[in-house]
């Protein structure tokens, strides 16, 4: 079932066309990256999504409703949570918790269910324990996953996030993904905008936009593999698939998928020990 989809959309900024008969699905309980260079149009489909922009011609359907539809898009909004690069644009309270419950608050909620809400999305980006905390003391890490709880209290079904990691330091990025991958695997629909390969390749798919057209599309194992579009588009696949190239060169035959350090420093480790109690053997 297609979550997403865009049908032949054009969309520009005055006489500035970034897309031209744009099509696009995505499918329901997917986690899907978006990668391309700056003005590739990457950040213009995320705000497609929920209805923060509109296309001059064709249709975009979130959640099954016609982003168009006047009456229809505070509930697109709902339904397709965006974050954003900057989490301090988007904080309105001094407390955590508070921060979380803003939106539902809004909606007119229950309070008591407001609380349970409140209490599994903190428990699910690890804030419960900082449910208590003035949001100003939170790190850059923390205050994107205070976004992230904040959009898991209204019950999303989409999950939309633009280039998230940006402004984060390595430590506040890892702990960031970490949330992002478990709510993935738990089935909900997450699209994630980033320029960013490494990131790319925790997605089950991969979409790489050029001048507002999808120049690749598939897993990320296929389309890091495709090293002449790549560099086309003035891209590089991720770094431990270069170092893998690079060992293939050399005759170690290393598998397609390993896309993290840890991942590949294990592979060399069991490689070395293979020699190794080969040769004992021997």
């Amino acid at each position: 079932m297609n979550i997403i989809e865009f049908k032949n959309v054009s969309f520009g900024y005055g006489k500035n066309a970034v897309l031209e008969d744009f099509s696009l699905r995505i499918e329901k309980g997917t986690f899907t990256a978006v990668l391309g260079r700056n003005g590739s149009g990457k950040s213009t489909l995320a705000r497609l999504i929920n209805g923060l922009l509109l296309p001059r011609s064709g249709c975009v359907m979130t959640c099954g409703m016609d982003t168009s539809d006047e009456e229809q898009i505070y509930n697109i909004r709902s339904r397709a949570a965006l974050v954003f690069q900057n989490p301090d644009d988007g904080i309105v309270s001094a407390v955590v918790e508070d921060e979380a419950a803003f939106g539902a608050e809004n909606l007119g909620i229950e309070p008591a269910e407001i609380r349970k809400r409140v209490d599994a999305a903190l428990k699910e980006t690890r804030l419960y324990q900082k449910r208590l905390a003035m949001t100003a003391q939170l790190s850059g890490g923390e205050k994107q996953r205070l976004a992230i709880a904040s959009a898991l209290v209204m019950e999303p079904e989409v999950l939309i996030l633009d280039e998230p990691t940006s402004m984060l330091d390595p430590e506040g990025r890892r702990e960031f993904l970490e949330t992002v991958k478990r709510l993935a695997g738990r089935g909900m629909t997450v699209v994630l905008i980033t320029h960013d390969m490494e990131e790319a390749a925790e997605a089950q798919r991969c979409i790489i936009m050029g001048s507002g057209k999808i120049v690749l599309d598939g897993a990320p194992v296929e389309v890091f593999a495709d090293s002449t579009k790549l560099e086309e588009l003035a891209l590089c696949a991720p770094e431990m698939q270069r170092l893998a190239a690079e060992l293939r060169k050399h005759g170690i035959d290393v598998p397609d998928d390993i896309f993290g350090t840890e991942e590949m420093a294990n592979y060399i480790e069991g490689i070395f020990l293979r020699g190794v109690l080969g040769s004992t053997l021997d």
